[in-house]
């Protein structure tokens, strides 16, 4: 993934999105470069990108300070997936299925 020219190794590319406004491709970017930091993805990337390939998914618990919600994601923290149980659920009215994830 490291290309060896720049710091960032992933970048987001809105340059086709013409129907969002500049200020609102700038909050994306904001976010995503945010989002990056809190993975501490640019000495991670390898670990992240294995670990990815290996489970086939990865689940990351959201930590947000409920008295303060404006100042959005405080810490990302991964979840093994040996703690994770998959939860199966049919609704016989329409027919359809519910997964949701467990910790256990």
């Amino acid at each position: 993934i490291d290309n060896g020219f720049s710091d960032d190794m992933l970048k987001i590319d809105l340059s086709k999105c013409d129907k969002l406004s500049d200020s609102i491709k700038g909050k994306i970017d904001n976010s995503f470069q945010k989002i990056l930091k809190l993975l501490n993805f640019n000495q991670e990337s390898y670990n992240i990108l294995r670990q990815w390939y290996v489970d086939g998914r990865i689940l990351y618990n959201i930590v947000i300070d409920p008295k303060q919600q404006n100042k959005g994601i405080q810490k990302l923290i991964y979840v093994d997936p040996l703690f994770i149980s998959i939860q199966k659920e049919k609704d016989l009215n329409n027919n359809t299925k519910k997964y949701s994830y467990l910790l256990l």
